[in-house]
């Protein structure tokens, strides 16, 4: 969290051929002829149930291996895979001996078409039962994830998925650099700081850098439409780009608590043509996280120095949550112009819309700095 306003320190049947019936002939006695003829009709009953039932459900000659396997052996069931799909991974992989020992065992359970795509950990050579049974217990899934958090900035979330996947940083920005493939909306601009959305991500072994930021920019947009982000926006007459900056400077200036009376400090400022003089921008600008910003940061020439420019940075500054997206689209009712965040380690921030007023929250401020332990490095947001 920081403060704003802080002052600035240095098939057709063949037709039917009718015949002549043959001329009856003398009866014959006994039960002979009833006799053949029902065992004709019993003869081609069993004919066509062979022909119509499914071999794979009696046929005894399925190669099948007997008991629960040894060993271990990793399965990936993709999306989309049916149990015939499902039962060639599985004999490819060396856990049955057949496909068919498995889908025989699946054709007897209603519950086997509700098997998950996933990683599974499991044994080799299992019975086609067995392999089933395995593939349904929660605990033989390996779930490998991470969690992006709300406010972190694109390159922690780089960090982060590349800690958790072995894929290097490098691959995850030159999906950023080329992003036309990410489903990004279109009033983004080819930017996907601010799009990839905080939420926890489950990745395969297989997974690349691309996938995941799919993943994340899905994410993004599935909670847009729910929120209805880009139709509230141009019902207030504004750019659905500006509610996702304006998300982003929130998650980063203040608690959950407070989102709403930031989000308001924020539109209020800019109506009133003032400078924003959020130390959180000019932090961005900087990759850093400084409590207090330095010298340099104040007076450095850039478009994220909201002390030296007017209105709102020109991108996101990071990765806003649905609670941030909402306040910026519904912000809290209030004349607020200036908020000081009076003990950032408390989350106590303070607001007020008179400036005499206001000062007195920056004394509170610095006596929280003289009163605070010396940090090795000081850190806005723990989640930065």
């Amino acid at each position: 969290m920081s403060n704003v306003g802080l002052p600035m320190r240095p098939t057709q049947q063949p037709p039917r051929v009718r015949r002549k019936p043959p001329a009856p002939k003398a009866r014959r006695s006994g039960a002979f002829p009833f006799i053949v003829m029902g065992m004709v009709a019993l003869g081609m009953m069993s004919l066509f149930a062979g022909f119509m039932a499914p071999r794979y459900l009696s046929d005894p000659a399925v190669p099948d291996y007997s008991g629960e396997g040894t060993g271990t052996v990793t399965v990936v069931i993709e999306p989309g895979d049916t149990l015939y799909d499902i039962g060639l991974e599985l004999t490819a992989n060396g856990v049955t001996a057949s496909s068919l020992a498995f889908t025989q065992a699946a054709a007897k359970d209603e519950t086997a078409t509700g098997l998950q795509p996933g990683t599974y950990q499991l044994r080799q050579q299992m019975s086609g039962a067995s392999a089933l049974v395995l593939l349904q217990d929660p605990a033989s899934r390996v779930v490998s994830g991470f969690t992006i958090p709300e406010g972190a900035r694109m390159t922690k979330v780089f960090t982060i998925a590349s800690e958790a996947t072995g894929i290097p940083v490098e691959e995850f920005q030159a999906v950023a650099n080329s992003p036309q493939d990410l489903g990004l909306p279109a009033y983004a601009g080819g930017n996907p700081e601010g799009f990839l959305y905080p939420a926890r991500y489950e990745f395969q072994p297989d997974s690349t850098a691309l996938e995941l930021m799919q993943a994340m920019v899905s994410k993004f947009n599935e909670v847009a439409a729910a929120i209805n982000l880009e139709a509230e926006a141009e019902a207030q007459g504004r750019s659905p780009y500006d509610i996702v900056i304006t998300a982003s400077l929130v998650e980063a200036e203040a608690g959950a608590d407070d989102f709403g009376k930031v989000a308001r400090v924020v539109r209020n400022r800019i109506e009133q043509g003032m400078p924003l003089q959020f130390d959180s921008t000019s932090n961005y600008a900087s990759d850093s996280s400084n409590i207090e910003l330095t010298d340099e940061q104040k007076f450095d020439d850039n478009p994220y120095n909201t002390y030296m420019i007017n209105g709102l940075v020109p991108t996101p500054i990071n990765q806003p949550g649905e609670a941030a997206l909402k306040a910026s689209l519904f912000p809290d009712e209030g004349n607020w112009l200036y908020f000081v965040s009076v003990n950032p380690d408390k989350k106590i921030t303070k607001f007020t819309d008179d400036y005499q007023v206001f000062l007195g929250y920056v004394d509170e401020f610095y006596a929280y700095l003289a009163t605070r332990s010396p940090q090795p490095e000081e850190q806005q947001q723990a989640n930065q």
